[in-house]
């Protein structure tokens, strides 16, 4: 099997801050790519970049055994080759 098409040949690593809430019975959990000294860049790894994430959890009126989950998500996965 041959991945000389892969996308991705090189790791990524991420520097996310997480922030989690309730708002009207939903639970938003919001995120974004942070420099921190606690998070240093790895060796041999791409330093990605989240832009925007997060979550929506929030319950199925009439049904407490169930949750809508929306997800969105913007990532610069960076230096991507070009095809």
């Amino acid at each position: 099997y041959q991945t000389r098409m892969c996308l991705l040949k090189t790791a990524r690593d991420f520097c996310i801050l997480y922030h989690v809430y309730e708002k009207n019975g939903a639970y938003v959990i919001a995120g974004r790519s942070i420099e921190h000294k606690l998070c240093p860049i790895q060796k041999d790894y791409v330093r990605a970049e989240v832009l925007e994430s997060g979550f929506v959890i929030q319950p199925k009126e009439g049904r407490s055994d169930v949750s809508i989950v929306t997800y969105v998500s913007q990532i610069d996965l960076k230096n991507i080759p070009s095809t």
